[in-house]
């Protein structure tokens, strides 16, 4: 018992020996990484905003998408803007509108109207939706709505369920679908710049 308890208090030591002599690396962040103030304008949006529409009979998924200017709330940024683009959306079965915010259009980003939040993370022809709101399952979930190859008013939209680890209490389920249409394409029915 004698020899457990002196090697246990050895390994603490040593452990705690270790992390105290650990040292920290400042994060280093690149060059052209965003300066507080500055502004990351990003001409590649626009090809993105206007209202798409998806329609199989008579079920309708349409999402309005726009550009703003977001400001950074992170303190390292202070007043940092960059481009992004929010989005309102709306899908129907026949005359029954199943959900939407689509009558928010146009509201500003602090209102909290909106249920779609994005921008261009890589690929030029990729809006990346780090945030989709389901309405009628209050759930979220990531997007992307890809240009088809050659077209400029026909996109890819894909939603998935974001990642992360979901805890239920006994007796909770969680539902993994969506509402809305998960992999369609959609066509743009009207562009703001024209």
């Amino acid at each position: 018992m004698k020899n457990t308890t002196k090697l246990l208090i050895a390994a603490i030591a040593l452990l705690l020996n270790c992390s105290a002599f650990a040292q920290e690396t400042p994060l280093q962040l690149p060059k052209d990484y965003p300066k507080p103030g500055g502004y990351g304008k990003n001409v590649n949006l626009q090809k993105f905003v206007g209202k798409w529409q998806w329609q199989s009979g008579d079920t309708v998924f349409v999402i309005a998408l726009e550009k703003i200017m977001l400001k950074s709330k992170l303190v390292a940024f202070k007043g940092y803007t960059e481009d992004a683009i929010i989005g309102w959306h709306e899908f129907r079965v026949g005359e029954k509108v199943v959900e939407s915010s689509l009558k928010f259009e146009g509201d500003k980003l602090e209102e909290g109207t909106y249920t779609i939040l994005g921008g261009l993370i890589q690929d030029v022809n990729k809006l990346t939706v780090t945030s989709f709101h389901d309405l009628s399952k209050n759930k979220s979930g990531a997007a992307t709505l890809e240009l088809l190859p050659g077209e400029k008013d026909k996109a890819r939209w894909v939603l998935k369920e974001k990642e992360g680890i979901i805890f239920l209490f006994p007796g909770e389920t969680y539902d993994h679908t969506f509402t809305v249409p998960t992999n369609v394409v959609m066509e743009r029915v009207r562009n703001k710049n024209k």
